[in-house]
């Protein structure tokens, strides 16, 4: 049984990848997946849902899940950067 739950940020195809592979070769449970409000097209990705990335901790605090920042190689890195350091302000672990 898989006991570590991620929440993957992103919602394209980078994302969907990580989801298989977590959910495949890993002992991660894929939960959600997170996006800035305004790249949410549909609020269920993958059968999961799609939350916003403001209040991503209130429903998934970092006391208990994880997330992998899954975003693509758009605008030279720097959204996933920004991603990464806005995730670990809120104090989440990363895989």
């Amino acid at each position: 049984m898989k006991n570590n739950k991620l929440v993957i940020i992103g919602n394209t195809s980078n994302a969907k990848l990580a989801h298989y592979y977590f959910e495949n070769d890993s002992d991660y449970n894929v939960v959600a997946f997170s996006v800035d409000a305004k790249f949410i097209d549909d609020n269920v990705f993958c059968g999961l849902p799609v939350v916003d990335f403001t209040t991503l901790e209130k429903k998934y605090p970092a006391s208990d899940y994880d997330v992998f920042v899954a975003i693509g190689y758009n605008s030279m890195n720097k959204v996933r950067e920004k991603m990464y350091n806005l995730s670990k302000k809120k104090g989440v672990l990363f895989t």
